[in-house]
């Protein structure tokens, strides 16, 4: 959320354009204030993903294992992958 430079409060985009593909303008109003006033967002860096991260224990973190489970459902990330049938320890002739 971007906020007023004058009073902090929140602001709506009224237009933004792409300056470049590392720049962006956006002109804002504050809805609090009225003030009006141009924002340039900047690339900084790609943000790569931790592969050495894991998932929550559900059994010590029950409430975020949950919370995670139910936001990759929302966002379609989790992927249905079928279980292997069980096999037969013991085979008969």
């Amino acid at each position: 959320m971007n906020t007023c430079p004058k009073c902090t409060q929140r602001t709506r985009v009224l237009t933004s354009r792409a300056i470049s593909a590392e720049i962006r303008e956006t002109y804002c109003q504050c809805t609090h204030c009225g003030h009006r006033f141009r924002q340039l967002a900047v690339f900084e860096k790609f943000i790569v993903r931790n592969l050495q991260a894991t998932a929550p224990d559900p059994t010590l973190q029950p409430d975020i294992a949950k919370r995670r489970q139910s936001m990759l459902e929302s966002l379609g990330l989790l992927q249905y992958t079928p279980k292997p049938s069980p096999t037969s320890a013991m085979t008969f002739i």
